[in-house]
């Protein structure tokens, strides 16, 4: 018999082959133009609320799903739920819970709900996954791979990870949640992990495009600006060039502003830096926001957290992330889908939008 000491290393590339016998790749990829052709109703016969609902991404406060978060859900019609630890009580209460919130999702949208949720190795996590998975220094892919089965068991169906934030910075606050020491390490485990999410119908999301690995501050507690060389912004774009070419199906950015791309822009309403994934990266997926229940880096701005929401829109970004407050999740909603109705650049962004999130779903069964 053969030990597993001797069974381990070899582990990486068994996936990998598996990976490729299966079509991971090319069965998580996909392209606006199939995207259109998936779709299964015309865009005409949809109201303008569930057209721009799919194009929302939305928390919820509880382990349960009251009368009041129902009622939410159906008049916004999200296309995901993103999980937090207020979610989770045991992993028997959160498949009840993904169960029932699926059964509102193909009553009130006719198709499932993306289930989203922060479960990063090394990092930032919910459900207590991925821990101590370096604990030899090396990746643990045994560990890694049983996670990720135990995610999907669950019914989250795509995970915001990999971290694809280098720090660049010595003194970078995303440092405490990065899986690598190199550059070099850092791609390498982020195209394993991608691997082993798509066999496990999980979608990736490389986060935070494009790269808070220069940033001291972290954007969600304060303005976080870079004044980091092009030299080194591109090394931390091309961590993502080559997590878009290893498959990933999602991309989040962030609130950061940079002044080598755009320095008077956060990167959420950035047409310039979004645009990059499009065109300089070639990327085909999903872009999504970092969270924008609260957002610092409208300070000193003359907006409102509604009025921002449709910026991200116009920059670029397919969907647009909220995490919590009810109240300003639904007031955002209302700005935006009065938007798509008057608005008829913004109505043919989010009419893009919802194909691609339509597209992605019906290509995955959801």
């Amino acid at each position: 018999m053969v030990s597993g000491k001797v069974l381990r290393p070899l582990l990486p590339y068994f996936l990998a082959l598996m990976a490729l016998l299966a079509g991971s790749y090319s069965i998580f990829s996909f392209n606006s133009t199939s995207q259109k052709s998936t779709l299964t109703e015309p865009i005409a016969t949809s109201s303008p609320e569930s057209i721009v609902g799919q194009t929302f991404i939305v928390g919820i406060p509880s382990v349960t799903i009251d009368s009041e978060t129902k009622d939410f859900l159906s008049e916004i019609k999200p296309g995901g739920i993103v999980l937090y630890k207020q979610n989770i009580d045991s992993t028997d209460q959160l498949a009840k819970l993904i169960s029932d919130l699926q059964k509102i999702a193909v009553t009130t949208t006719g198709r499932k709900y993306l289930i989203m949720i922060d479960e990063e190795p090394g990092g930032a996590s919910r459900l207590n996954l991925f821990q101590n998975v370096f604990a030899t220094g090396e990746p643990d892919w045994f560990s890694i791979q049983h996670d990720i089965q135990t995610m999907r068991q669950i019914g989250i169906n795509v995970d915001l990870a990999p971290v694809a934030d280098f720090p660049f910075d010595r003194d970078s606050f995303i440092s405490r949640r990065m899986p690598a020491h190199t550059v070099s390490d850092l791609v390498r485990f982020n195209k394993q992990f991608i691997s082993l999410l798509q066999n496990n119908t999980v979608g990736a999301t490389l986060k935070h495009f494009p790269g808070m690995g220069v940033f001291v501050t972290d954007p969600h507690a304060g303005i976080a600006y870079s004044q980091a060389s092009t030299s080194v912004i591109n090394q931390s774009i091309e961590i993502f060039k080559k997590g878009i070419d290893d498959g990933a199906s999602f991309v989040m950015t962030n609130h950061g502003v940079y002044d080598q791309l755009d320095p008077n822009t956060p990167t959420t309403l950035s047409t310039k830096i979004v645009e990059l994934l499009r065109k300089n990266l070639q990327f085909k997926g999903i872009i999504i926001t970092d969270d924008l229940s609260d957002m610092p880096f409208i300070i000193n701005k003359n907006i409102s957290i509604p009025e921002a929401t449709a910026e991200a829109v116009r920059a670029g970004h397919t969907m647009v992330l909220f995490s919590r407050n009810k109240q300003v999740t639904l007031d955002a909603f209302n700005y935006v889908t009065a938007q798509y109705r008057n608005n008829s650049d913004v109505r043919q962004m989010i009419d893009s939008n919802y194909k691609f999130v339509v597209g992605y779903k019906t290509q995955h069964s959801l």
